[in-house]
């Protein structure tokens, strides 16, 4: 391969590579704002426990209803963090596939434009 094309490969593997690490970094945002979602929602629940003595409120079921309201709320911010987690795992795995090819690339571009060096150092000798 001419280091020409070798150079278009260490572009490429480089945008591949930034794009994963850019992908990575979304999950880790999101992450946080689900675990800060999940953190928040610990939090009222304490805090609304606290208040709750209400026994009008507990015979007309506004208790049961809301218990409910918070088991679904953390149910589907915890099976969503689930999913997150699963997609992290995966694009890091690629993520190291990705740098194992721009490192791989970079060592071909290097001994390519190493060899032609050499060449070019024969040629104006002879």
């Amino acid at each position: 391969m001419k280091s020409r094309d070798l150079k278009s490969l260490v572009h490429l593997s480089n945008i591949t590579f930034d794009a994963k690490q850019m992908s990575l970094a979304h999950i880790g945002r999101r992450e946080r704002e689900l675990r800060n979602r999940l953190s928040q929602l610990s939090a009222q629940e304490a805090a609304a426990r606290a208040k709750i003595n209400d026994d009008v409120l507990n015979r007309s079921g506004a208790i049961l209803n809301w218990e409910r309201w918070v088991a679904t709320s953390r149910g589907r911010l915890n099976a969503e963090l689930a999913r997150l987690l699963a997609q992290r795992e995966i694009t890091k795995a690629e993520l190291r596939k990705d740098f194992g090819r721009l490192q791989a690339s970079k060592e071909l571009l290097a001994k390519e434009e190493d060899r032609e060096r050499r060449l070019s150092h024969r040629r104006k000798q002879v």
